[in-house]
């Protein structure tokens, strides 16, 4: 099992921290949330953290509103919180009917799981089912 990427922007960081002992029905909106929003990015926009935080949470927060971030590095990071909230969450292989593993993933794409964890590493985005203990895997949408 892989384990926990952790994001590069502070931003992100403090929101992990943030939201990790969130409601489960909170968490479940926010990884739906996270994950939209990290479709959405395009590699050479610059985003503000501010927008990223009202994306996932809803909230706007006050202060730091003009650090900018990429949309290459928030892609990878939003992948990094996502797997991360899904760790907060507890889901279950049960909660993702449809959920593909790494295995059916490479064979579906042609390419070997050690691909699909170097594209993992650019952004793509996966999904944590089992926490992080020994019945932990990756599932992707």
């Amino acid at each position: 099992m892989p384990r926990l990427r952790e994001p590069a922007s502070p931003a992100i960081a403090d929101l992990i921290a943030q939201l990790r002992f969130a409601p489960r029905e909170r968490l479940l909106r926010q990884i739906a949330n996270a994950e939209a929003a990290a479709l959405d990015l395009q590699d050479q926009t610059e985003y503000p953290e501010a927008w990223v935080v009202f994306r996932v949470t809803g909230y706007r927060p006050e202060g730091d509103a003009d650090r900018r971030v990429d949309g290459k590095t928030l892609r990878r990071d939003l992948a990094a919180l996502l797997e991360h909230l899904c760790v907060a969450a507890q889901l279950a292989p049960g909660d993702l009917p449809g959920a593909l593993s790494i295995e059916q993933l490479a064979q579906r794409w042609s390419v070997s799981t050690k691909t699909i964890d170097r594209w993992r590493v650019l952004g793509l985005i996966a999904r944590r089912v089992g926490g992080l203990g020994v019945g932990g895997r990756l599932v992707f949408m």
